[in-house]
C-alpha cells in the first residue's frame, strides 16, 4: 500500500516501518487518527495496542541515538522553568530539563520531529539535546507544569487568571515616523 499524500509519515513512523515494527497501513491509520495532536501518533499506537509508549520510547532512543529518561522519576521541582515558553512546551509536549552552556536538554517523545526541535532552537537561541521520554508520562508532566503555573498566577492575583491574556500584545502607542 502506497503512502497517502495527505498523510505524511513522521520520521519515527518511517523508522518503525523500516525496522518491521509496524506496517505501513497501521502507520497511516495512526497518523491520520492522531491528526495534529502533539505526540498523537505515539499515543494512537498505544491506544490501538500496536506499541506501548514505553516500547516506542525505547525504539526511538535506540534508533535515533538519544538517551532515554524515565520522566516519572524526574523531580518536577528541578525542571528548568524558564527554558522555553510554556505555550511552546504545551503545544509540542516537551519539557526543558537543564541548560549547559549554550545547550538545552529537552525531554521529547519523538526526537525525529525536526520541526519541533528547530522551533525550540529558534525560540530559545540554544542548541537542543533531545532526551527521549514516554509520551504518556511526558504529557502528564506537561499538564502538571501548566497547572502549577496557572495556580501560581491565581495565588499572585488572588483570582482566576485567564492564561489567554498572556497571548495578547500590549497596545502600542503611535509610531513615530
Amino acid at each position: 500500500m502506497a503512502a497517502n499524500p495527505q498523510t505524511p509519515l513522521s520520521g519515527l513512523a518511517r523508522a518503525l516501518i523500516q525496522q518491521g515494527r509496524l506496517t505501513e497501513a497501521d502507520a497511516i491509520t495512526c497518523t491520520g487518527a492522531a491528526g495534529s495532536a502533539p505526540n498523537g501518533f505515539i499515543l494512537e499506537l498505544a491506544q490501538r495496542k500496536l506499541l506501548s509508549c514505553r516500547d516506542t520510547a525505547r525504539f526511538a532512543a535506540e534508533t535515533f541515538g538519544y538517551p532515554m529518561l524515565d520522566i516519572s522519576a524526574f523531580d518536577q521541582g528541578s525542571v528548568l522553568r524558564d527554558g522555553i515558553d510554556r505555550k511552546l512546551m504545551s503545544k509540542h509536549q516537551v519539557v526543558p530539563l537543564a541548560k549547559r552552556q549554550n545547550r538545552l536538554i529537552l525531554a521529547t517523545a519523538d526526537p525525529s520531529n525536526m520541526r519541533v526541535l528547530d522551533e525550540i532552537r529558534f525560540q530559545s537561541g540554544m542548541q537542543i539535546d533531545p532526551v527521549v521520554a514516554e509520551a504518556d508520562r511526558l504529557s502528564k508532566l506537561v499538564e502538571k507544569l501548566s497547572e502549577s503555573a496557572e495556580q501560581t498566577l491565581k495565588e499572585l492575583t488572588g483570582e482566576d487568571f485567564d492564561m489567554d491574556l498572556l497571548d495578547q500584545e500590549a497596545p502600542t502607542g503611535d509610531k513615530e515616523a
